[in-house]
């Protein structure tokens, strides 16, 4: 349906998540392993949704919550367990914010067209009560000025990177709370349900995930900075 409407945004979704995958390959440590997890997960969340499997509205609770919560997981054991710390010691605290931008592209093309073609509530687009694209403008700015030219105390990257993950975090929420299961409290009018179908599966599963992950890694790598706030420990 998506696709014969609108190509251009069932197309660029697939072509911004592979990105975001090869972005978050590239920046998080360089890992086959992950690679190869990223490309089957992906595959496999689009013949689920392709299949109608998500779009079960009503079914309590929420397929949707399970692939979900597994990735939450998989990125809270990344971003601050023992078993993650290679990766973490691998990453650039200054690049991985750069990779924030992603956000600006889903929140100003594609969630905002699909609300123009009433696909999503308006609560979880910008002009909504979704904020997360003042996330992806000021992410790069974030890595710009505590990173790279230490204009600003790592304390601000800190609160930014919680805020900027309470954010995305609440979207979700929203987004499943418009969804027209029986639990659905917002967006009565235009009624969100993209995000159960291929290709847009890919941003509750993947997308926003892999945004979680930058979070949850770089609050973990700030923490465990020394308290002196010099260049090596930046």
């Amino acid at each position: 349906m998506i696709a014969t409407e609108s190509p251009l945004l069932f197309y660029g979704f697939i072509v911004l998540t592979l990105i975001t995958l090869l972005a978050a390959y590239w920046l998080i440590g360089r890992s086959r392993l992950l690679l190869v997890c990223g490309v089957v997960w992906l595959v496999l969340q689009a013949v689920l949704a392709s299949s109608g499997f998500y779009a079960e509205f009503d079914l309590l609770p929420p397929r949707l919550v399970f692939p979900v919560a597994s990735v939450f997981l998989v990125c809270s054991a990344i971003g601050f367990s023992r078993a993650g710390r290679q990766i973490r010691d691998r990453v650039s605290l200054e690049k991985l914010h750069y990779l924030h931008a992603v956000r600006i592209l889903v929140e100003l093309v594609f969630l905002h067209g699909l609300f123009e073609m009433g696909l999503v509530a308006k609560t979880i687009t910008y002009q909504g009560t979704n904020f997360d694209i003042y996330a992806g403008l000021t992410g790069p700015l974030v890595g710009i000025l505590v990173f790279r030219y230490k204009l600003l105390p790592r304390s601000v990257a800190l609160i930014w990177n919680i805020l900027a993950c309470t954010v995305l975090i609440s979207v979700f929420v929203q987004a499943t709370l418009s969804a027209p299961f029986p639990i659905q409290r917002l967006g009565f009018d235009q009624s969100t349900t993209a995000i159960f179908y291929f290709p847009f599966i890919w941003l509750p599963t993947f997308v926003a995930p892999v945004m979680i992950l930058v979070h949850f890694i770089s609050i973990r790598k700030i923490m465990d900075m020394p308290k002196r706030n010099s260049p090596t420990s930046l």
